[in-house]
């Protein structure tokens, strides 16, 4: 019984909605996203450039056409793929993931919201997501380095969770997922100086992802510190 609650509370915590046990579903194991009943629900991994499956499933489109579109900023909805829903109303459309960036989903069938999913949308003042990230490559430092200030200024400890790169702003925060697990970082550091290689995790970040090597992984920029006044400066 413990393990089994293990697992769901594992599940739960990777999806963006988990409206009961009974209907909890596993992350694709392709990294595409996995859709609540009746609503979207999505687990946001897809990398750019690589084909990700969007699943769902909705009574209400049992045999009918389902579209699924993303809200693309000062363009509009715009539509990802389209597929045929089985008799369960479940439905899957493979994409190729293209543009990095946030995403909120909707799904459509014959054309149409229907009354269900709006009313969902509408009283849990939520939308699905779906995240594409930048695929990158990533090495990861620690020992040798502790208790000295990195290129930030900030002294790097066991526990310092952060990122070095070498031309985002210090302070930038940036999303960082490998393996099915996220995490959110600043820049600290400098580097790597390796060709090819993009970021540098610090041993707390590395830990956190379950990451140990040169390996690839998915990274969404979602902040850059305020620049600074010339008045702030001369202060």
């Amino acid at each position: 019984m413990t393990r089994t609650r293990t697992l769901i509370a594992a599940l739960c915590a990777v999806s963006l909605a988990c409206p009961a046990v009974a209907q909890a579903q596993a992350p694709d194991s392709s990294g595409g996203a996995a859709f609540g009943t009746p609503s979207l629900g999505a687990v946001p991994a897809a990398l750019r450039g690589q084909v990700t499956t969007l699943k769902g499933q909705r009574p209400d489109a049992a045999g009918k056409p389902v579209t699924v579109q993303r809200l693309v900023p000062d363009v509009g909805w715009q539509t990802l793929g389209t597929g045929v829903a089985d008799a369960a109303g479940m439905f899957s459309i493979p994409w190729r993931a293209q543009d990095v960036g946030r995403y909120q989903l909707r799904s459509l069938i014959d054309g149409q919201e229907s009354t269900a999913q709006a009313q969902t949308a509408s009283t849990s003042g939520e939308q699905p997501e779906l995240t594409v990230y930048r695929p990158v490559k990533a090495t990861w430092y620690g020992p040798g380095f502790f208790n000295r200030k990195t290129a930030c200024g900030q002294r790097l400890r066991a526990g310092t969770r952060g990122v070095a790169h070498r031309t985002l702003p210090c302070g930038s925060v940036v999303e960082v997922t490998y393996g099915g697990k996220t995490v959110q970082a600043q820049v600290i550091d400098r580097g790597p100086f390796r060709k090819g290689v993009h970021y540098d995790l610090t041993q707390a970040t590395a830990r956190d992802l379950g990451f140990d090597g040169l390996e690839t992984i998915g990274v969404l920029t979602v902040s850059r510190p305020a620049p600074i006044a010339p008045a702030a400066r001369r202060r």
